[in-house]
């Protein structure tokens, strides 16, 4: 059988779109830029990235939003010629709540040219978890999730409710409601939320998907269906909910849900998901939410049943075949950078070059360290298998003490274990950085370094349950360990860190104290090799 995850790594809250043969799927990407990627497949287990839909500031423009808020849960949608995607950009505050949220729309003809896709459409219904339904008769709806009236949310909705999920016609050339929100789904389950809708329509019947329990432990999916877009939504018979349900006594895959339910090629139809792969006794999860995969079955009645009522493991059935752990390497010799790359927030400005010194990628540090919620020059690619080798080589000879650069595992602004590469005296020195996971104090171990130029290798290796940073000075030494730390230090879940994203390796340059560091860092080929 096919693996899951199908596409490992942070990729929650899949969307899934197919045209004739071939299969979009689009996941959230919060505070990281570019926005929402689209992946490409043929046969639902081979994934390939082949753009994003928020590829620029004109479309998206983050700044300093906290970690955990920025993009929330696409919907992909395919329409007479047309893809769209709908979302939302959240500001979120220190204490957590959600500032007003509003929507947007963006769409293309052209799925394959990031520059097609269109700058965003507002749309007037408030909340999180946009869903676009495209009807027989070209009628177009949209749902959200809003706050309960103890939570922000609006006089209108019912008491004691956090997430309920609300439905309109709208327009789409506009954005503008043609219809005043009818509300689908006030959950009666934990936490009282109803979030991440979608609308399908079936044999006659409107069917409405809903993720209720929260995006942890709790987290289910559940159906329901009308005559009517907009209800009201009937309860399946008894045995039909929840359709899935990873609960906390699941050891190998977790917090299950979110899901978007499609019909393949061949008639079978497919729910996509996300989940988490807890990793040790103590559950840790570093890799974030990623996407799985389960075939669909349609009870006579006209019910859905996920994955023959079994909980979702780490295979896929009723696929035989599936994609093997492979080496990603980058020597940066294209006049632009490879997909895959990600920005925290969207930056001010160009902060690298690629022509700057040949099949080297240049970054040009700014006062704002990796720490810190401005955008710094930080470049990071996702980390998809708890192990392997993480190796970069690093020339940056430092003329003053606030000039930094280094490469780092990378979470959140909260959240990283970094090595850093600093001026000392009339040499260089290492400094490994990180925050203690039970009082957020800083820590640091330095390490005085030979040589004070030259390329440096430095790289991490990662393991189900830990990281253990290492260097190496030259191609006469052997590579040294530095202090291995546990995944814990990154994978968190206090309310100021980011619970719906996960690790990345990145590359940075930054300066200390406010300075500017003045002193350009070149990194070399770059790696990731799966053990």
């Amino acid at each position: 059988m096919a693996s899951n995850p199908i596409v490992p790594g942070f990729n929650p809250d899949p969307s899934v779109c197919r045209v004739g043969k071939d299969y979009y799927l689009a996941t959230s990407t919060f505070e990281f830029f570019p926005g929402v990627p689209i992946y490409h497949s043929t046969d639902l287990v081979n994934w390939k990235l082949i753009g994003h839909a928020l590829n620029r500031p004109s479309q998206l423009y983050m700044r300093t939003e906290v970690a955990g808020a920025g993009i929330f849960a696409p919907t992909l949608r395919y329409h007479k010629g047309r893809w769209y995607m709908t979302t939302c950009c959240v500001r979120t505050r220190n204490d957590g709540v959600h500032d007003e949220i509003r929507g947007f729309i963006v769409s293309t003809d052209d799925i394959w040219d990031d520059s097609k896709w269109s700058d965003p459409i507002p749309i007037d219904m408030v909340g999180i978890d946009q869903d676009l339904f495209f009807d027989d008769d070209d009628k177009v709806y949209l749902c959200t999730s809003r706050l309960g009236p103890s939570y922000g949310g609006g006089p209108r909705q019912p008491s004691g409710a956090l997430l309920t999920t609300y439905g309109a016609e709208i327009d789409i050339t506009t954005g503008r409601n043609l219809t005043r929100p009818v509300m689908l789904r006030d959950s009666d389950q934990i936490n009282r939320i109803a979030e991440g809708p979608h609308m399908y329509k079936r044999n006659g019947w409107y069917y409405l998907m809903i993720a209720e329990g929260g995006t942890e432990e709790h987290h289910q999916e559940w159906i329901f269906r009308s005559k009517s877009p907009l209800g009201p939504y009937e309860h399946p018979p008894e045995g039909i909910n929840p359709l899935v349900h990873n609960g906390p006594e699941s050891t190998e895959v977790m917090c299950t849900g979110h899901a978007d339910m499609f019909e393949g090629v061949d008639g079978r139809w497919w729910v996509t998901m996300l989940a988490t792969r807890p990793q040790g006794d103590g559950k840790v999860a570093q890799l974030g939410r990623e996407t799985f995969l389960a075939p669909v079955e349609w009870t006579q009645e006209g019910w859905p049943v996920f994955n023959g009522r079994e909980k979702i493991g780490l295979t896929v059935k009723g696929i035989e075949t599936g994609p093997k752990p492979t080496e990603w390497s980058d020597d940066f010799s294209s006049d632009k950078l490879n997909l895959g790359w990600y920005s925290v927030r969207t930056p001010v400005r160009q902060e690298h070059s690629l022509s700057a010194r040949p099949n080297t990628l240049t970054l040009y540090g700014n006062p704002f360290r990796i720490d810190q919620r401005e955008s710094p020059a930080l470049l990071c690619r996702k980390q998809q298998y708890h192990s392997g080798t993480w190796l970069t080589t690093l020339d940056f000879e430092p003329d003053s003490e606030y000039d930094e650069a280094g490469t780092a595992v990378f979470w959140s602004n909260f959240s990283f274990i970094s090595m850093i590469i600093r001026k000392k005296g009339q040499g260089r020195e290492l400094v490994l950085r990180w925050n203690r996971y039970e009082d957020d104090k800083r820590e640091e171990v330095v390490t005085s370094l030979k040589t004070a130029n030259g390329p440096i290798q430095l790289g991490f290796r990662a393991a189900p349950t830990s990281y253990t940073p290492f260097y190496q000075e030259s191609a006469a030494d052997s590579p040294t360990d530095l202090q291995t730390l546990d995944s814990n230090v990154i994978c968190r879940n206090k309310i100021w860190d980011s619970p719906f994203t996960g690790t990345h390796f990145a590359l940075f340059a930054q300066g200390a104290d406010g300075e500017v560091c003045l002193t350009p860092a070149h990194f070399g080929r770059t790696s990731f090799v799966p053990n």
